[in-house]
């Protein structure tokens, strides 16, 4: 046996042999793949990858609105709306968008994930983390710096991570119920959105072997 042909034996990725014409393919060139035929496909059958995302990320800054306008009524603050509203607008929608890519459309299209239940329990795991509870953790903090620079009410900074904790705990409690509908709802959403892109997926079939785990299909 030749040195080349050594070589050639140690670097194939483990795993099955490729059928005749295959060839190795990074993650990269798998998600291009299967985007174009996504991008084929009529909008009416393509619509939750084409804007199931969309419609995810402005969710999740409809709820950085609710929970800003919240705790602006909470902390009696009556100035700087449109300045404390775009980032509970731009954030929660770009930081949804690039979790939902990373957690859900990634590991479907390239096929790492393959089980229906734990796409759709992801999606709806990821939006509800994302949609609701990111929101809404973004907002208390911008709203209390807004209340101390307008003195507005007496935030307990004296009393240190404790007594704001206690502070905002005591808030909470206004706004539990609407939190944990808008919970509840951002999962549903999740989970719907996951369970139409997995459908999509595997109509599309997929034409890739797995060969490697690391980047390599």
């Amino acid at each position: 046996m030749t040195q080349s042909a050594r070589q050639s034996d140690v670097e194939r990725p483990p795993g099955p042999s490729l059928p005749p014409g295959g060839q190795y393919l990074t993650k990269n060139e798998v998600l291009d793949f299967q985007w174009k035929a996504i991008s084929a496909l009529p909008d009416k059958q393509g619509w939750p990858f084409k804007t199931g995302m969309l419609a995810l990320s402005v969710n999740s800054s409809f709820t950085g609105l609710v929970a800003l306008s919240f705790f602006r009524r909470m902390m009696k603050v009556r100035t700087a709306f449109v300045m404390s509203s775009l980032p509970l607008v731009i954030v929660p929608f770009i930081s949804t968008a690039m979790s939902w890519h990373a957690f859900i459309n990634v590991p479907l299209l390239t096929g790492e994930v393959n089980c229906p239940v734990c796409i759709q329990i992801r999606g709806g795991v990821v939006n509800c983390i994302m949609g609701a509870v990111y929101p809404t953790l973004l907002a208390a903090p911008l709203v209390s710096a807004l209340a101390a620079r307008y003195k507005t009410v007496d935030l307990p900074t004296k009393h240190g991570i404790v007594g704001l904790y206690k502070y905002y705990s005591n808030m909470g409690r206004h706004m539990k119920t609407r939190f944990v509908t808008i919970a509840l709802y951002q999962f549903v959403l999740g989970y719907y959105i996951a369970t139409k892109e997995y459908q999509v997926y595997k109509k599309l079939g997929s034409p890739f072997l797995k060969v490697k785990e690391d980047d390599m299909f």
